[in-house]
């Protein structure tokens, strides 16, 4: 059972009885940070990096790398990469001295973003360091009146900068920092970003962790958006999922763990069909499928797990956000009772 405010606070103060108004404030003060408040941005706990857990290259367009998380260099090699410690996962950014545009950012979809409409939010990190981390950074809290968008770069923006200085940036240990805003009542997508504006020294870092978009003028206690991890996943993978163990970076070669495996019903070149069902309906229809041969290097092939041999090339269709076919043209020395293997990812990100 749990204990409701007015509860609480009467074991604070030792007694019982009706509490004014201003002894519910004082509560509010008492149990700060809001334990129940929703977490709005999916893997804010960096749980979950399906393209891979690093070190991957930022791009100049904004690439996906940890689930649900872009990341962007002007120009350059700087990386991003999973790191555990004591159990907790942390987005980690580390410098190559070749960039001095880097940017992290998590979009809202319109559905989620319009439930916050004429509130207050705030958006908060923990950041720590290493000791040759010398650049600045900002936390943004953005909203736009346009259509979804990776990046707001048009239609209405409103931009609440909090400025960080890297010397309030602690090297033994963890700071939160935040940001508030006032949705307006006519912003259709939310988006937060994280920049640092100036070049990273090279293997300098700085990791992210404990990412909240909660409602209301304080940060909140750090909750997946998916309350559980494995909620958690189910909510990645509403953008993006694959066929690959979870930290597997999708490629040809990589593994015959996971791949979607079919049947050679017919022998010789024929082509045949197999459905596939994703573990979770996806966001919208897929804008990008990529077919990945397990066990060989060539690109995009069906493996025959029998003969240790590739077989035809594979192809998609009827795709939708539920599911797609995946067909297998088959080669000649394919034989009835034979299993072939591929694998797959798809993409439905903002």
């Amino acid at each position: 059972m749990i204990a409701s405010k007015q509860g609480i606070l009467n074991r604070i103060l030792g007694r019982t009885g009706v509490t004014t108004k201003l002894e519910n404030l004082q509560a509010d003060s008492v149990l700060s940070p809001d334990v129940s408040a929703d977490n709005y941005l999916i893997n804010g706990g960096f749980d979950f990096w399906q393209r891979g857990v690093g070190p991957l290259v930022m791009g100049s367009s904004g690439v996906y790398l940890a689930d649900r998380w872009w990341g962007y260099i002007s120009a350059g090699t700087e990386t991003m990469e999973k790191v555990t410690s004591n159990g907790k996962n942390s987005l980690k950014i580390v410098g190559k001295n070749s960039a001095n545009g880097i940017a992290i950012g998590q979009p809202l979809e319109t559905l989620n973003s319009i439930r916050l409409r004429s509130n207050y939010v705030t958006f908060s990190v923990y950041l720590k360091r290493d000791s040759t981390f010398s650049s600045d950074m900002t936390i943004l809290l953005r909203t736009q009146t346009g259509a979804e968008l990776r990046f707001a770069n048009s239609g209405g923006i409103i931009n609440t900068v909090a400025q960080i200085s890297n010397a309030d940036i602690p090297t033994s240990y963890e700071k939160r920092f935040y940001v508030t805003a006032f949705v307006p009542a006519n912003a259709t997508q939310i988006l937060v970003q994280i920049n640092i504006s100036t070049t990273i020294a090279n293997n300098s870092y700085v990791e992210i962790s404990d990412a909240v978009l909660n409602q209301g003028t304080k940060p909140a206690q750090f909750v997946r958006a998916g309350k559980t991890i494995g909620q958690e996943l189910a909510l990645c993978q509403r953008y993006f999922v694959k066929s690959f163990p979870v930290d597997t970076a999708p490629a040809n070669n990589a593994t015959a763990t996971g791949a979607v495996a079919g049947g050679v019903f017919i022998s010789g070149a024929t082509n045949a069909s197999y459905a596939l069902r994703f573990p979770i309906t996806m966001r919208t229809q897929p804008t990008n499928f990529t077919l990945y041969t397990p066990l060989s290097a060539s690109s995009g092939c069906w493996y025959n797990n029998n003969r240790g041999l590739i077989s035809g090339v594979g192809s998609h269709g009827n795709i939708n956000d539920a599911g797609l076919t995946i067909n297998n043209p088959q080669v000649a020395g394919d034989v009835a009772g034979q299993q072939v293997l591929i694998h797959y990812s798809a993409d439905a990100e903002i």
